[in-house]
């Protein structure tokens, strides 16, 4: 293996609980990579985790990034390279959250190249989602059942992006319009959408950061968030039919807004 001149990146987050991470994936890794492409910088070997997720492998083959351009931490730790990048920031959420920003133009970039890259997709459909939790063991909506069947009547789909595919993920959130979910991961998706809504509910005890504004708001959609109280120590919540209600005839008290129940 050829470990000389071109550019290293290494992915290999600080705390190893988020070297699964699919929002910081794309957030902290993937629109640095996509910004060099643009600058002509495009020979980067990028080191992963040993124990590599497939969104990650298909993210970067959809960048450009050669197969045998992604390698594992095992086969490169106490060997010299020339030209190793580390990513900064890559642990850090806590306030200001100057790290936690990336450019708006960075984003595009990065959803427009993984969009040409995605297989193609004839449904043209636009959706409407609510985006379930599936496995996650925090977070839960307690509620849940109640809050799909009114959203159901209102002709939304409920979806798990867990149980999909990375190209699946992409292309159900490119024709996406109206978004609702608790927060998540998934969430990282609505970057793929042209000018969609995103209603997201945070528990308060997780911590109300909108890190999603940011990927809505650079493709020209309108984002809000209500903040609920947590209802255990798991930080599942309950949420107020009333607020999707109101959100959904477009109420300028849930438009565009950071708010917690009772605001």
């Amino acid at each position: 293996m050829d470990l000389g001149h071109p550019i290293w990146i290494n992915s290999v987050f600080s705390r190893a609980d988020w070297n699964q991470s699919y929002f910081h994936w794309h957030r902290n890794l993937l629109t640095h990579i996509a910004v060099l492409q643009e600058l002509g910088l495009d020979d980067v070997n990028v080191i992963v985790s040993d124990q590599v997720p497939e969104y990650k492998v298909q993210s970067l083959l959809g960048l450009g990034v050669l197969r045998h351009k992604i390698v594992p931490w095992s086969r490169v730790a106490g060997t010299h390279v020339e030209n190793l990048v580390f990513l900064t920031n890559l642990d850090r959420q806590s306030p200001p959250y100057p790290g936690d920003l990336v450019k708006p133009s960075a984003l595009r970039t990065l959803a427009s190249k993984l969009l040409e890259a995605r297989p193609a997709d004839d449904s043209g459909e636009k959706a409407k989602l609510y985006v379930k939790r599936g496995h996650g063991t925090q977070r839960s909506v307690l509620n849940e059942t109640e809050v799909l069947d009114m959203l159901l009547a209102e002709g939304f789909r409920a979806v798990d992006p867990g149980a999909m595919s990375y190209w699946e993920q992409v292309s159900l959130f490119e024709n996406a319009s109206q978004v609702i979910a608790p927060h998540g991961a998934a969430l990282t998706n609505i970057m793929f959408s042209t000018r969609p809504k995103l209603l997201e509910f945070a528990p308060a005890g997780h911590g109300a950061r909108p890190d999603y504004f940011q990927f809505a708001a650079a493709v020209g959609g309108h984002y809000t968030m209500c903040v609920l109280p947590s209802e255990n120590d798991q930080n599942d919540i309950t949420i107020p039919p009333e607020v999707v209600r109101r959100w959904l005839r477009g109420g300028t008290k849930t438009q565009n807004r950071v708010f917690t129940l009772g605001d």
